[in-house]
Formats: structure tokens, sequence, C-alpha cells
């Protein structure tokens, strides 16, 4: 609305809709949740189908099925012994599947920023989408790990009690474990997609290297810091410490995308 004062200067008040806070990061954000949390509901019902066919195959064939209880399981699907073909099937594959699809989810939200910043959103915007998108798929493979969680321990007792076991010190340990986890490799993903966006392709493809060939190698070679990253691999709350420390890295970089 423009109003004159008798001096004839012309001022300019705002007011309705306008005068409020910009929530375009909340509209951009429920997009990407909402397109996020679809493809994890179609990853999670295509697991369960592979699951069923296995299943049936296995009757069909006359193989033994065995169903496994355990959270942590990394044996062979198929196994013939002593002329019997028998068929491990566990759950836990459940909420993994849906786990990387999360992270495949992360990624392409955050190579879409360039894309979000030209079309009118502020670089701060499009940071707090993604933040909110990984925040909604870090409840969901949660989600999906209590709900197979309950059904290998039959109730929350032995849920309680699996909990327990994998990791020392109880539930509460096992369940921050469990959400750094979840929410570290997404954080591990985007923050390596936004290097890409901000600088040129050796620096990104360089801390990849540096992680995953340079560091092992000097831990390999240094027996006290290969003793000290073990020690910090094994504390329950390493993963989220991380976590936490990526999503600063995120933001700052994320501060800076150009856009070209």
């Amino acid at each position: 609305m423009t109003t004159t004062d008798t001096a004839g200067t012309t001022a300019t008040r705002t007011t309705g809709p306008a005068s409020r806070p910009d929530r375009q990061w909340w509209a951009l954000g429920r997009l990407q949740v909402a397109d996020a949390l679809r493809g994890l509901t179609v990853t999670a019902l295509v697991t369960l189908a592979v699951l069923g066919v296995m299943a049936l195959v296995a009757r069909w064939q006359g193989w033994d099925v065995v169903v496994m209880d355990e959270v942590e399981w990394s044996g062979p699907p198929l196994l013939v012994e002593g002329g019997r073909t028998i068929l491990w099937v566990s759950l836990v594959v459940l909420p993994i599947s849906v786990g990387i699809a999360a992270v495949v989810h992360a990624v392409l939200a955050t190579a879409r920023t360039r894309v979000h910043v030209a079309s009118g959103a502020t670089r701060w915007q499009v940071v707090l989408a993604h933040l909110l998108t990984v925040a909604a798929m870090t409840v969901y493979v949660l989600v999906v790990a209590l709900v197979v969680l309950l059904l290998l321990g039959s109730g929350p007792g032995g849920a309680v009690e699996i909990l327990g076991s994998e990791t020392a010190g109880g539930p509460v340990p096992a369940v921050v474990a469990a959400v750094g986890a979840t929410v570290g490799p997404m954080m591990a993903a985007v923050t390596i997609t936004a290097m890409f966006l901000r600088w040129p392709w050796w620096v990104g493809t360089g801390v990849l290297v540096g992680f995953f060939v340079v560091l092992p190698m000097v831990a390999g070679l240094l027996p006290a810091v290969g003793e000290a990253l073990d020690r910090a691999d094994a504390w329950w709350g390493s993963d989220l410490l991380v976590a936490v420390v990526l999503t600063g890295v995120f933001v700052g970089i994320m501060r800076r995308v150009p856009v070209k």
C-alpha cells in the first residue's frame, strides 16, 4: 500500500502476507520431503516384495527357509549344506535398503541446489530445506528400523534386549548410535556433493581419496593413529558427533555455492 504525505514525499508501507517472514524454505522443504518419503516408501515395498518372492521360490524349490533374528548379519543368502539348500532371510535388509535410498535422495536433492538458487531461492532457504529433508528421512529410517526391531524381538522387551546387547551401556547409547549411523552417512554424502558444487571436481575427489586411501595408510603405518581411530569409532556417540560437525561444514559450503 502506497501513501503520500503533505510534503509530497512518497512513502511505501507494506502490509499483509508480504510482511511475514519468508517461508519459501518451508515450501521447498515440503516438496523435497514428500518426494524423498515417497521414494523411501517405494524402496521399502520393493524390498518386501523381493523377500516375498524369495520365500515363494524357496517353497517352490523345496528349500529350507531360515528367518534370521539378528541385527547384524552378513552371511550368504543361499547356502548348500549336507545336500540341503538353505535360504537365509533377514528383515534387517529392510532398514538397510531404506537407509541406502535415503543417502541417494539426499545426494540428488543437494545436486539440484543451483537450480533452486537460480529460480529465486536464497542459499540459506535451500540449506534449511535440505536439512529438513535429511531430518525427515532420518525419522523415517529409524521408524522402519524400530518396527523391524520389534518384530525381531517379538515385542518391546525383546527389542530392548537386542539394543542392550548390540551396544554396551544399554538402550540409550544404542539409540544414539542408531541416530548417528542413520544421519551420518547422509550428511557425509551431502557434504561431499556440496564440495563438488562449490569447487572444481578435484577438490571433492581429493577429499575422498584422502579419507578412503590416505587415512587408512597412515593408520596402518602409525599404530598410535590406528588405535586412536579405533577407539573413536568404538565410542557410541562418534557417528552422531561426526554428523554434527559435517552439518556445520555443509552449511558453510552451501552458503557459498556459485550459480553458473
